[in-house]
């Protein structure tokens, strides 16, 4: 049943689906409503693929096509409805194709095979004789006649250009019916010329498939087939097919050859071989052997494959490439002359890229096209694009999710930069605007980002951008980026390429390059192309004419003399030569030339002149075309052409087939580029200046005219070409229109380059429009004039010309109509230069802009202080709840409130980054004013800050916090915006330390850095670094963490060029890290020096403030009291500009507490000032918990120096408890530090706890240098184990009780006072009414001693009596004994697992708290604590404590009994000295009375056993032998049965025999030479034949017993003998040599041991398998480790079960 499908020309009845590929689907189908009923083929091709593109695309195929009116061929029509919905119809024919057919025979048909092949050969020569190459040669596009078998080549018409598909189509119809079939210069990524010879290559494929039954490299991984194609060579048929005449198999080889040039070169030489081959088939069912390719002459020079002269260059590019695919980012810049083979080396690249599985892509600069921002780096990333959306839906979600995670909000900014990156990521956002640099930074970070997305460890990428020469400075900027920040590209391989004698030392390229090589680790190799040697022309000569080099020797000279060694004049040089019929092809097929003749020739001199030789030849018409198109670029579109010439498309086509055909220009779809550079020039060389200029103007012309009604002009895809052409084609006399079109189009281009972030190349197109616009009158054209001025004065600003844009801005400031517009200017200015860091200049020219106000800010301080008083009266005059107004109202759309609002939200930051703190309150106060006019918006948020700031220092914390809250509040109105970004900003660095914890503060710093990286705020986010270093060093937890960060911010600031950022992170590791952590200085003082002198001329006041004040903090906390006055007091200028934030805070703290350590006795006026900084800390750390730590550290500072030590230490403790709730860790382990010192001078026995914990601390945190100093001066160890968890408890336990406990438990070495030590100080502190402590002997608990409490502790300890244990829960004491676990029950009646236990229950016990007494993983004993009185009464610090003291307890209980042990041991060795000749003389008769014994039990054995075992041996024998008749199969298995058994017992004896000898008899110890010995164990047990013994070492003579040894070898090497199941069985015996034995290795092959066997073998009787199974009577091994082990050595088994087994034993060495 058919269904039909509507296009807007017809509908079609679709009657049955013939196929599908991966791009299309095909049907049979008839056109309803038509005369004829005749069925057509109906190709639907699939909605990814279809656009208007590939429309104009098919169409030009289909004209060509149509213009070669090739016969028999199947030319279809095209159907588009739209640009989403494309098909192609074409006749219907009764036919099969030769995939179907091939599947459908049963054998092969010589005669069949070769008459299909020959028919598409023909049909192929017809086409190349055309100029056309058909590209898709597979068994699907082949269809045969159902009746005559004729075969017939279809689908001329390419949908896709194979080498714009990705390797990565997994597609299944792609991977067995396109792929297999490919030629390998079609597989590339990397563009290779693609001639006849590739129809050929693919002829072969099909031609093997046919002989074969398949095609040779068909696998699941695409990539192996692409691999196989390029690198490997096919099978031979007859190795597949003997049946296949070898004649037949050489032709399908030569068609298979990798190099096009070693094919066979036309089809018509190919046919006559087949026919040859057809012919003698058919007559003899042989086929003669005969030569090959005889009339297989092509009249063409064609480029070679093979590159010469190159290794050492190649071996470098591909070095790095390997390099790149490990992980890391590499370069290679590539220089040389024009045609010296730059890109030729870059094909080389092919197949490693193939292996690695990566991606390449490429751009090429065109040298009319300098000023198009980004021109090949977009060409680069759209080709790439373009090969991403070829692949599968699951590739195209990984690569939408990678790209999109990677671009985040920021995804617009790469759409815009490459469209088609929309279809793989959808519609993106707009994102926000941003100030000119900011803007420039956003988009260069994030096309970093989107570049390093696209180079991935499963898929390197390789990218290629040709002719760096001519490359634009926005791309240079990019590029410079890049290297930058090398680490951020793993998996990339950039390539650049350039001609070094266009770049000269004031080339950008130059700078990059001399910027990299200061790298440490550079990542960049350089490689220059020099021109080849005589050898390597000759060899390449020899190659292009098939022939030997002895025979182009002096070719090749005269060739080398005019090329210079280059390797494209070497190859246009022979075309030459041929085409002034200097060279030709002989009759045989082989090139031939006159020597003589040639050294009389002039071959032309350069590549330009063999190109316009070439170009000259062609007719007039032409030439002008060519003329024409190399005026539009190295390459263009054929529409441009077209619509320049005003030409059909298939006319143009035409007109230049010959331009195709001599390979002057090349054809990539609708795109058109010109063979090589110099080619280009050779077309433009035709025209003279005038015909230059003539034709740019003609082209720019239609361009415009072309340009649709209403459009754009900034959005338009070709704006840089028409302002390029306008260029170009500016007349000498240019009229005054023409002046003002061209100047117009330069402004929207300066424009367009502005949104692309190219600022030099916008400043370019500025410059142009001012200097062409013809009249300069304001009055005329003011609006157009000021918005020109006003771009060109912001793109000067944003490239550092400041003094151009000062002019530019005068002149504005001059011509402006109105006084709002002078403002917008001055405000613009103001932008650029706080963008810059030049404060100063934003201030002055921000205050022209607020002048006009009359709102400016007075340089005066005490005026400007003034000024704000009266200001906040005036808002805060009725105590209204102004910021609640605020929230609410409605922005004005007042042009000048929002100017205003803009100059304020520039200058407040400048202000404070300046130190002018007065001005700032003002700035500040003033916005707030306008604030309230409706200028609201996410821009004033930092302003509030400052307003609480200035309210701070009024002592107005209230309203401070008030207006904290309000930009807080904003800032959740007007999230992730530079607005919000800068206002938290602020906040963090002036507010928030008041009210909030460090942690909180912390994690507010990196969340504004994301959102500033986020929105493109780069400056706020990376100040927002200052206060998070700052904090971190507050906090003190983690010291090392502070370097990181600080480091982070030093890479992320010199990434973005931001100096003031940067100043902070430096600031911080010289006056900070480098004195705490490393101990190493970053910058030398001559460094350091230059450092603050470039701050202060920056007037970067925080980075010198931040940089004295730290330094001073860290002297302070290393003991150096003069230095530190000494940098605190260099700060203190400073203090302005760290306006209340945490540093300047600190500073009052450390400025006070290093005094008093400095200073005994301090003057009065000293005194005053101390005070002052004591009471405004105190004040200050009222509002928050970070303060409160360091005001009692300045309490106990001001109490030790008068002398009040008990509330130094009260203040000391409160202070530590504060630093453990605050996590500062810091701060703890200096008051312990300062804890210790002081009781040293007080000679108190704590000092030592104190000055350990503070090392602990030290390293804990990270203080390297504190913790050396310490550690060193007083040899000091810090704990190399802290549990986070214990630190706090332990902290607020009683330190003095603890030393006491741990001191009377550990000196008591009595056994029984040691008990009674240990419960006293348990229950001492704890809330037990009973204890009991057990202690386990030999794994039984007893119960050795009993607490009580009363008023005091009472001990009872057990002395040959019982311990009354009422109150004892022996269920939980066993539990906690056999866990090794705490348990502690709050109430063990009511609910716990023990609330049934007969003890709980009766004693109704409530509290209860049962510790393991634990040492090395030992449990010693347990203490039980009781408490029946009342629930929950063991607090979680008293188990602490408990635990404390048990680890004491456990240790000392060891101590006690070693005592204990060592008496009793010095009791039994008196007792065993009285007896000990009595003992030696009973023991010497045991001993002999046991050998006689069991010499007795030898013999019996021998004798009394072995006897009856012989008789049951023979008399078993005899009957077998007379009765065997008479047995039946039963009969004789159970007779040989009891012959195994008698067999198996008497070797059992003999091996117990041997057993028991071992150690008692004495055997002779003599030398022996194991390899001797070895080779007669071997002769001995005669291995059966499918079993080899090697020898894999030699072997030593060692001293030994040599039966023993015998016996361990011949036992080992039989087991393995004997149990082998592999056909073929293997032993290798090896010796290795230690210091002190010699190890042997006896490995096998056979079955393996399990691993749960392996301890069990070397047992006495243990068999692998049952006993009435096994033949083995399991004494073997037992007597080997016992004899192995009486000599003094080991014996071990290395095995695994199925992978054989590995005896090891050694032998002691003996000195010799």
């Amino acid at each position: 049943m058919g269904y039909s499908v509507i296009s807007n020309q017809s509908t079609y009845n679709i009657q049955q689906k013939l196929g599908e590929s991966m791009h299309a689907e095909v049907y049979k189908a008839t056109t309803i409503g038509a005369a004829s009923k005749q069925p057509l083929v109906l190709k639907n091709i699939k909605a990814q693929f279809c656009n208007a593109e590939l429309i104009d695309y098919l169409q030009q195929q289909i004209d060509q096509l149509n213009e070669l009116e090739l016969a028999n061929t199947i030319i279809p029509e095209i159907y588009a409805p739209n640009s989403e919905v494309i098909y192609l119809t074409q006749p219907w024919i009764a036919c099969c194709t030769l995939r179907q057919w091939l599947k459908q025979r049963k054998q092969i048909n010589i005669d069949e095979i070769l008459e299909i092949i020959i028919s598409i050969a023909e049909q192929l020569e017809k086409r190349h004789q055309a100029g056309h190459i058909h590209k898709s040669v597979k068994p699907n596009n082949v269809v045969l006649a159902t009746e005559s078998l004729q075969a017939r080549l279809i689908d001329d018409v390419r949908i896709l250009d194979i080498n714009q598909i990705s390797h990565f189509i997994y597609q299944d119809s792609f991977r067995t019916q396109t792929l297999p079939y490919l030629s390998p210069e079609q597989t590339g990524r990397i563009k290779h010329t693609v001639n006849y010879s590739t129809d050929l290559y693919s002829l072969g494929m099909v031609l093997f498939e046919c002989l074969t039954g398949r095609p040779p490299f068909l696998f699941a991984d695409p990539i192996a087939i692409i691999h196989s194609h390029l690198a490997e060579t096919p099978p031979l048929v007859q190795s597949i097919n003997i049946e296949i005449p070898e004649i037949l198999c050489k032709i399908t080889s030569e068609l298979l050859e990798k190099a096009p040039e070693k094919r066979y070169q036309t089809a018509t030489g190919l046919v006559h071989d087949l026919q040859l081959c057809l012919n003698d088939w058919k007559a003899h069912k042989h086929i003669a052997r005969f030569t090959l390719k005889q009339h297989d002459f092509s009249n063409r020079i064609t480029i070679p494959s093979l590159m010469v002269g190159r290794e050492k260059e190649k071996s470098q590019l591909l070095d790095e490439h390997q390099k790149s695919c490990t992980g890391l980012f590499r370069s290679a810049l590539i220089s040389g002359l024009s045609g010296i083979g730059k890109t030729r080396l870059i094909q080389e690249l092919q197949l490693p890229i193939i292996k690695h599985k990566g991606y390449f892509t490429s751009g090429k600069f065109d040298q009319f096209k300098k000023h198009i921002p980004y021109s090949t780096l977009i060409q680069a990333l759209t080709n790439l694009v373009r090969v991403y959306l070829t692949e599968d839906n699951k590739r195209i979600e990984y690569w939408r999710q990678r790209i999109t995670h990677q671009l985040g909000e920021h995804g617009k900014l790469m759409t815009d930069l490459v469209p088609e990156l929309e279809l793989i990521i959808g519609k993106q956002a707009d994102v926000i605007k941003l100030p000119p640099i900011e803007a420039r930074n956003r988009f260069n970070d994030v096309t970093g980002k989107f570049i390093a997305c696209l180079a991935t460890k499963d898929h390197p990428l390789t990218l290629f951008i040709d002719d760096l020469q001519w490359c634009d400075g926005a791309t240079f900027d990019l590029l410079q980026r890049l290297f930058d920040n090398a680490q951020e590209y793993p998996y990339l391989y950039w390539i650049g390429a350039y001609r070094h004698n266009e770049v000269d030392s004031s080339h950008r390229l130059r700078y990059l390059i001399d910027r990299i090589k200061t790298k440490t680790h550079s990542p960049l190799v350089e490689i220059q192309l020099n021109a080849l040697k005589h050898a390597d022309v000759n060899q390449m000569t020899a190659y292009i004419l098939n022939t030997y080099p002895s025979r182009t020797t002096l070719l090749s000279e005269i060739i080398y003399q005019t090329s210079a060694g280059n390797p494209l004049f070497v190859n246009e040089s022979l075309r030459w030569l041929h085409s002034y019929k200097h060279l030709h092809l002989a009759i045989d097929g082989t090139w031939a030339w006159d020597n003589d003749q040639l050294r009389h020739t002039n071959i032309p001199e350069t590549a330009l002149d063999l190109f316009t030789d070439k170009i000259a030849k062609q007719s007039d018409d032409v030439r002008y075309l060519l003329g024409v198109s190399a005026c539009l670029g190295a390459s263009f579109g054929a529409k441009e052409l077209a619509l320049v010439m005003d030409t059909p498309l298939p006319i143009l086509f035409q007109s230049l087939s010959d331009a195709f055909a001599g390979n002057i220009l090349m054809r990539e779809k609708e795109q058109i580029y010109f063979f090589h550079d110099q080619v280009q020039a050779a077309a433009e060389s035709f025209l003279d200046d005038t015909k230059k200029q003539q034709v740019h103007k003609k082209i720019a012309t239609a361009f415009i005219a072309a340009i649709p009604e209403h459009s754009n002009i900034e959005l338009l895809p070709n704006l840089f070409s028409i302002v390029e052409h306008l260029q170009l084609g500016r007349e000498l006399n240019q009229t005054d229109e023409s002046k003002k079109q061209e100047a117009e189009f330069n402004y929207y281009a300066g424009k367009a380059a502005m949104q692309a972030l190219a600022m030099e190349n916008a400043n370019f197109f500025f410059h142009q429009s001012l200097q062409l616009f013809p009249n300069h009158s304001w009055d005329l054209y003011y609006d157009f004039l000021f918005s020109l001025h006003k771009y060109l004065a912001r793109t000067e600003m944003a490239l550092g010309n400041q003094p151009a844009s000062e002019k530019i801005l005068k002149t504005l400031l001059d011509e402006s109509k109105n006084d709002l517009d002078r403002i917008d200017c001055l405000y613009e200015q103001t932008t650029g230069l706080s963008s810059m860091g030049r404060f100063k200049q934003a201030i002055d020219v921000g205050n022209r802009g607020l002048s006009f106000f009359n709102r400016q800010i007075p340089e005066d301080d005490e005026l400007a202080l003034k000024r704000s008083a009266e200001i906040i009266d005036q808002i805060h005059r009725d105590d209204s709840n102004i910021w609640q107004q605020i929230l609410t109202i409605t922005p004005s759309g007042d042009r000048a409130t929002k100017i205003e609002t803009g100059i304020y939200s520039e200058l407040i930051p400048d202000y404070y980054l300046s130190g002018m703190v007065p001005q700032l309150y003002l700035s500040a106060i003033q916005s707030t004013q306008n604030c309230l006019s409706g200028g609201v918006d996410e821009t004033v948020i930092y302003g509030f800050s400052m307003v609480g700031l200035y309210l701070q220092r009024k002592g107005q914390y209230e309203r401070s916090f008030n207006y904290e809250d309000l930009g807080l509040a904003l800032s959740d109105r007007y999230p992730d915006t530079f607005g919000a970004t800068k206002g938290i900003n602020g906040i963090l660095w002036t507010n928030m330390h008041n009210r909030r914890n460090s942690e909180y503060i912390i994690e507010q710093c990196q969340k504004n850095i994301h959102r500033g990286k986020n929105c493109g705020d780069l400056y706020n986010a990376g100040l927002s670094y200052g206060p998070y270093i700052w904090h971190l060093i507050t906090q003190g937890q983690d010291l090392i963490k502070v370097s990181e960060v600080a480091d982070e911010c030093w890479h992320f600031s010199r990434k973005f060029n931001l100096s003031l950022s940067l100043g902070l992170a430096q600031s911080a590791i010289a006056g900070w890290s480098n004195l705490m952590v490393t101990g190493e200085q970053s910058f030398n003082p001559v460094q350091m020096k230059e450092k603050l002198e470039l701050w202060e001329h920056d007037k970067h006041v925080v980075s010198i403030g931040g940089y004295f004040t730290l330094k001073g903090i860290s002297q302070y906390y290393l003991g150096d009291y003069l230095a530190a006055e000494q940098a605190l007091r260099q700060a203190q200028p400073y203090l302005r500009g760290l306006s209340d934030n945490i540093l300047n805070r600190l500073w009052y703290v450390f400025w006070f507490v290093n005094a008093l350590r400095l200073h005994q006795n301090i003057v009065a006026d000293d005194l005053v000032e101390l005070k002052s900084c004591l009471k405004q800390v105190k004040t200050w750390s009222t509002f928050g918990p970070i303060l409160k730590p360091y005001f009692l550290l300045m309490k106990m500072e001001n109490s030790l120096h008068q002398n009040d030590s008990s509330n130094f230490r009260r203040y000391a403790f409160d202070a530590i408890d504060l630093a453990v709730k605050n996590k500062f860790t810091l701060l703890e382990a200096y008051i312990n530090e300062r804890l210790g010192r002081n009781y040293i001078e007080q000679q108190h026995e704590h000092a030592n706890y104190h000055l350990t914990r503070a090392v602990t601390l030290y390293r804990s945190c990270g203080a390297q240098v504190k913790e050396k100093q310490l550690s060193e001066q007083f040899s000091l160890t810090a704990s190399k184990k802290q549990a986070q968890a214990e630190q706090p408890l332990a902290e607020r336990l009683d330190v003095n009780f603890l030393l006491d406990a741990t001191r009377s438990i550990t000196q008591q070495l009595d056994f029984n006072l040691l008990l009674s030590t240990i419960l006293q100080a348990v229950m001492e502190r704890l809330g037990a009414k009973t204890a009991y402590l057990i202690i386990a002997e030999k794994q039984q608990l007893e119960v050795v001693a009993r607490g009580d409490k009363q008023d005091q502790v009472e001990v009872k300890i057990k002395n040959h009596q019982q311990i009354e244990t009422e109150n004892l829960c022996m269920a939980i004491v066993n539990y906690v004994f056999r866990t090794a676990q705490m348990l502690v029950l709050k109430n063990a009646s009511e609910e716990s697992d023990f609330s049934t236990d007969v003890t709980v229950e009766k004693q109704q016990l409530k509290s209860i708290l049962c510790m393991p007494i634990v040492l090395k993983k030992e449990v010693l004993g347990v203490l039980y604590l009781e408490n029946k009185l009342m629930p929950s009464v063991f607090t979680h610090e008293q188990i602490e404590l408990t635990k404390l003291l048990t680890a004491q307890a456990a240790v000392a209980l060891q101590n006690t009994q070693l005592v204990k042990d060592m008496q009793q041991n010095q009791q039994q060795i008196e007792s065993l000295n009285t007896t000990l000749e009595q003992r030696v003389e009973e023991r010497t008769a045991e001993l002999n009375r046991v050998n006689e014994e069991l010499n007795n039990f030898a013999y019996v054995v021998s004798h009394d056993l072995k006897a009856p075992l012989r008789a049951i041996n023979q008399l078993s024998g005899w009957v077998t032998e007379d009765y065997a008749s008479s047995f039946d199969d039963d009969g004789k298995e159970q007779m040989a049965l009891i012959c195994s058994r008698a067999k198996r017992m008497h070797e059992m004896i003999d091996g117990i025999l041997q057993y028991s000898r071992i150690g008692r008899v004495k055997v002779n110890v003599e030398d022996v030479d194991l390899l001797e010995l070895i080779n007669d164990v071997i002769h001995l047990l005669a291995p059966p034949a499918n079993m080899e013994v090697k020898l894999m070492s030699s072997f030593p003579v060692i001293k030994g017993e040599r039966l023993r040894l015998h016996q361990v070898f011949q036992n080992l090497i039989d087991n393995a003998i004997k149990y082998s199941d592999k056909a073929a069985g293997l032993i290798e015996l090896c010796c290795v040599e230690q210091a002190k034995y010699w190890e042997i290795q006896i490995k096998d092959n056979g079955p393996g041991i399990a691993k749960k066997y392996q301890e069990k073998i070397f047992q006495l009787f243990q068999t692998l398998k049952p006993k009435d199974q096994a033949e083995s009577t399991g004494i073997g091994l037992s007597l080997i480790e016992k004899t192995v082990t009486h000599w003094g050595g080991n014996i071990w088994i290395e095995s695994e079960e199925g992978n054989g087994s590995t005896f090891i034993f050694t032998i002691p060495k003996t000195e010799q």
